[in-house]
């Protein structure tokens, strides 16, 4: 496969101050093109790794990144796999300091290094925005690296064939915008930034997606759906209800785009759960969200059905997804580590035709 550059050419500003989630100054970066990446336009089907919340440097991310080599080079070579889309949390605790951090090698680089020359294409989490200048460090990484792309906060997947559409968002400046408050934000005020810049996230994938034939993905950070403490603290009932308003509400449902499967993170367990959504128009769509942050860290929750999602399994082991599709199948396999046999194995899995 060759490989071939582009520009990204997506540009927001607006005024912002500082906080400890700095998602207000999302106006202020600046994307970058990748220098390469590997074009899959021509191929009739595409593999793809799942994970997210790796970013620990731990002895967690290093199995799961042996896990996934296992998976994807069985021969030695990573050819069994296309690229990564990584869910956010990228590293941890608090991001990057600048273009010389240690933490950038040690939580990312080190771990995936078998990998050589590959696309990992990531999208930030709220640790990556909780320090000043951390998220555009991470962009500008993009041009020094042969793994780590996200040549933006928000963008779509370029290269692959015309079958298939995917989205990356932004979902810490969505959550932090408090999307789901219909209320007019203050003139001037971290909310009104945060604010324009989801809306304009928002704005690109409707533009990007809107009329595409094919499949269609979005990866972000936070889910729509979850059992786990986000989804289920403050009364929340399994719902996160500013992504539920952005991506159901706005993409979804107002925007018409058929969004097949949405694939986050931020629960630090593997989870795939089924939505019907906009019930109120004729025929209610439905949607699959895969939940995979279990790439660094680990965190209990239970069995539960919320008021909208329904919960096709839950797995509460340190993984990731492998997603197969071609123009006509998707196939969806959770992977996860046995403690007893000290092996890796598929431990759920599920397919959509067209």
């Amino acid at each position: 496969m060759k490989r071939i550059g582009i520009l990204f050419l997506i540009v927001v500003a607006f005024v912002s101050t500082g906080c400890r989630t700095h998602t207000h100054l999302a106006g202020f970066l600046k994307p970058v093109a990748p220098a390469a990446f590997e074009d899959h336009s021509s191929q009739d089907s595409v593999k793809f790794l799942v994970f997210g919340d790796s970013g620990t440097g731990s002895r967690l991310q290093q199995e799961v990144a042996s896990g996934m080599w296992q998976v994807c080079a069985p021969d030695g070579r990573a050819n069994g796999c296309d690229f990564a889309l990584v869910l956010g949390d990228n590293i941890y605790h608090r991001g990057v300091s600048g273009p010389n951090d240690a933490n950038m090698r040690r939580k990312f680089e080190s771990p995936y290094s078998r990998f050589g020359r590959f696309d990992f294409w990531l999208v930030p989490g709220n640790h990556d925005w909780m320090r000043t200048g951390s998220v555009q460090e991470e962009i500008n990484h993009t041009l020094k690296s042969d793994r780590w792309r996200m040549p933006f906060n928000h963008y779509p997947i370029p290269g692959l064939p015309k079958w298939l559409h995917v989205y990356g968002l932004d979902t810490t400046v969505i959550f932090d915008a408090r999307y789901d408050d219909k209320r007019p934000p203050s003139a001037g005020s971290k909310r009104a930034a945060r604010l324009e810049n989801a809306e304009a996230q928002l704005d690109a994938v409707k533009t990007a997606l809107r009329s595409q034939t094919g499949w269609t993905f979005l990866f972000g950070h936070h889910p729509v759906y979850s059992t786990g403490m986000h989804g289920t603290g403050n009364g929340n009932q399994g719902v996160i209800p500013s992504i539920e308003s952005a991506i159901v509400d706005e993409l979804i449902c107002s925007g018409g785009i058929d969004i097949h499967v949405y694939f986050a993170g931020h629960e630090h367990h593997q989870e795939h759960l089924e939505a019907s959504c906009c019930s109120d128009q004729a025929g209610a769509v439905k949607f699959h969200q895969v939940v995979q942050g279990a790439g660094g860290k680990l965190r209990s929750s239970k069995k539960r059905v919320n008021r909208v999602a329904k919960q096709k399994t839950l797995i509460v082991e340190y993984g990731f997804a492998l997603v197969g599709v071609s123009p006509k199948r998707l196939a969806v396999d959770f992977y996860g580590y046995d403690e007893q046999r000290k092996s890796w194995r598929k431990r759920y899995g599920f397919k959509e035709y067209r």
